[in-house]
């Protein structure tokens, strides 16, 4: 992307550093409005982002283990990707589970802040992420190689993004504590594993190990819907929020926005 003396900035750590960035600070600002500290939030944040992407290499490197056992060292190469995002999420979970414990806090609040920031924040990084999908015909396609491919990472933004605007509008109206993190988990599961059909990837049976990770995140969203919908409402009084015209806008530029930037950075 550019360098900064004789640092190397790449497009993809780019936009997962403000992805992560953007996160935070919107999940620290939905804990504030919950009465929890967002100083505390931000350490947990760190927490979570450390185990997270520790856990998102070592599942990526586990699935991709013939191509890294030929050289080792390219396991440590992050430049250019390589990180899965389910084990990602697995390894985020346990941390903000152990943080929620150990400093008293309502597992499901925390679980609400986390998504209402992670489904931005995801938006924001795959802006930077270039996996190449299935070749297309289609006009909005990218060049890879010479060969036009589906954008399969701007069909993530937009889900990704959309999940956000839903999640943003809910959060005043929830009907129980947790039901934020419920609706995203649901949500993303079902996106992403249609997703993945744009794009290549290895079968493990009759899906890909993506595939597999989205299911499961269905089944777990519907688990914890059960477990607790008998939570207490995070608002005593939830609102009804509708959209504006002008504020449709202002998200319908927003989508634009990452989407030209996603092309942009394709040249």
């Amino acid at each position: 992307m550019f360098r900064l003396g004789p640092i190397n900035v790449y497009t993809f750590g780019f936009t997962l550093s403000l992805g992560f960035l953007t996160a935070t600070f919107i999940a620290a600002g939905e804990a504030r409005r919950r009465g929890l500290s967002d100083e505390e939030l931000v350490n947990a944040a760190l927490l979570i982002m450390a185990a997270g992407l520790i856990a998102a290499r070592l599942i990526y490197v586990w699935a991709n283990w013939e191509y890294f056992a030929e050289d080792a060292s390219e396991i440590w190469h992050l430049a250019s990707g390589g990180l899965s995002f389910h084990g990602g999420l697995l390894g985020g979970l346990a941390a903000a589970l152990i943080f929620a414990r150990l400093r008293g806090w309502s597992f499901p609040d925390l679980a609400d802040c986390a998504a209402l920031g992670l489904s931005l924040g995801y938006a924001l990084a795959r802006v930077g992420c270039h996996v190449p999908g299935r070749p297309t015909a289609m006009p909005w396609g990218v060049a890879v190689n010479g060969m036009k491919v589906h954008p399969q990472g701007v069909y993530a933004v937009m889900a990704s993004y959309a999940i956000f605007v839903f999640l943003w509008k809910l959060r005043l109206q929830t009907k129980f504590r947790g039901q934020l993190f419920v609706v995203w988990s649901l949500a993303y599961g079902v996106s992403r594993f249609f997703i993945e059909y744009f794009r290549y990837g290895r079968l493990w049976g009759p899906f890909t190990l993506t595939q597999w990770g989205s299911l499961a995140m269905i089944a777990i969203g519907a688990y914890l819907c059960r477990r607790w919908e008998g939570e207490p409402p995070p608002y005593p009084r939830p609102r009804s929020v509708s959209f504006t015209r002008q504020e449709a806008l202002r998200w319908l530029l927003g989508l634009a926005v990452l989407i030209w930037f996603y092309y942009a950075w394709r040249g």
